[in-house]
């Protein structure tokens, strides 16, 4: 007979995995409230559309992980907190790769 997982241990796996879960999205906020009070990231927006400002974002935010760890994608991956296979398929829909 195969015995069901420890409820309490399960709790505590949530519990876990959801506070890290927190703790990365009030850093993509932190880091995108940043962003919205620079005014010359406001007025490309509103130049050039959302979409493409959040490309050429992103874009300047790769290629500098990038060079600073010698084009190591694992590493870059890691700094910019994303898998590092996720990081190659968006660094190819952005002409990157």
């Amino acid at each position: 007979m195969i015995m069901p997982a420890d409820p309490e241990r399960r709790v505590v796996d949530c519990w876990h995995d959801s506070a890290s879960h927190w703790q990365q999205l009030l850093e993509h906020h932190r880091l995108a409230s940043r962003a919205i009070t620079n005014p010359a990231i406001e007025q490309a927006a509103t130049r050039i559309g959302l979409r493409q400002a959040v490309d050429e974002l992103q874009s300047r935010l790769i290629r500098a992980a990038l060079a600073r760890h010698a084009g190591n994608w694992a590493t870059a991956a890691r700094e910019l907190r994303v898998d590092r296979a996720n990081l190659r398929r968006l660094a190819g829909r952005l002409g990157l790769a």
